[in-house]
């Protein structure tokens, strides 16, 4: 072969490269605006590779942050895919990553960055939720079939990751405060998590055939340690909690209003806190 005929290194074949690359880049980048535009109104247009560059952070990046290893498994492999098919679950995605993007760029050291995906998570936060919401409010009132039960129960399990990581915001002294508006900013994570059981009323028994079964089959364990609220006494309880609380032998959920939350706090307390334990505590709140 005549070796002159070869395209030198760096030359047209590296244009080409180049140029696909950036075809290809552009391609995304409209295909991404097209689909956030439709129903969200948001002119992100300006500056297409940046919410590309958003997107691929969380594929590359954030996914592998969440929860335990089931949970990042089906963020990594489904979550990145099933977005495609809906604005708002492509929203709050896009709103997680932005936040991790934040969290990622000090504003001390990065005040031009951070500031930038400040606005961006709160703008697909915004919007997110609102295209959320309205599908939550069209999928109870339809008598016939249901939106897509996965990306529903998605959407929620990102929305409790997003609030639990607003914990940078929240006062020291939240908890010891006469600020009610403090203590309220502090058990927001909380009340969050009880998207599931809305989930669970709107979509009946869809759970059964869900991509997020192994998932919240770890929020308990084979003995039901972590569901079991019905066990009478005060057998495995701290010392502690049974005095503050007045709690005794007869004592049960009918007779202490104490006792059922006490429960199922109480093998929680023995748990190390880890990522691989997420859903076990999540789970809790929404119990």
């Amino acid at each position: 072969m005549d070796q002159c005929n070869l395209p030198a290194e760096g030359s047209r074949s590296g244009a080409l490269t180049t140029n696909m690359y950036s075809m290809s880049v552009d391609l995304l980048g409209n295909d991404l605006d097209e689909l956030l535009d439709r129903t969200s109104g948001m002119a992100i247009c300006s500056e297409p590779i940046n919410v590309v560059r958003t997107l691929q952070h969380f594929q590359s990046a954030t996914s592998l942050t969440l929860g335990g290893e089931r949970c990042r498994g089906v963020m990594h492999t489904f979550v990145a895919k099933k977005a495609w098919e809906y604005p708002y679950l492509m929203h709050i995605l896009l709103a997680v990553s932005a936040a991790h993007l934040k969290r990622l760029h000090a504003t001390s050291s990065q005040p031009k960055l951070h500031r930038k995906y400040s606005i961006a998570e709160a703008a697909h936060w915004q919007t997110g939720l609102r295209l959320y919401r309205q599908v939550l409010d069209e999928a109870n009132k339809a008598a016939g079939p249901k939106p897509d039960f996965d990306a529903t129960l998605t959407t929620t399990f990102l929305t409790v990751f997003f609030i639990f990581s607003l914990d940078d915001d929240i006062s020291p002294d939240a908890f010891s405060s006469q600020d009610d508006q403090k203590l309220l900013h502090a058990v927001n994570p909380l009340s969050a998590t009880a998207g599931f059981r809305v989930v669970r009323q709107v979509y009946g028994d869809y759970l059964n055939s869900s991509v997020w079964i192994p998932v919240m089959l770890g929020s308990d364990d084979g003995s039901g340690s972590f569901s079991n609220a019905d066990t009478p006494g005060i057998d495995g309880l701290p010392a502690a909690f049974i005095e503050l609380c007045e709690l005794n032998e007869t004592s049960n959920g009918q007779n202490n209003q104490y006792h059922f939350v006490l429960r199922l706090l109480a093998p929680l307390l023995r748990l190390e806190r880890d990522s691989e334990n997420f859903t076990k505590l999540i789970a809790y709140s929404g119990r």
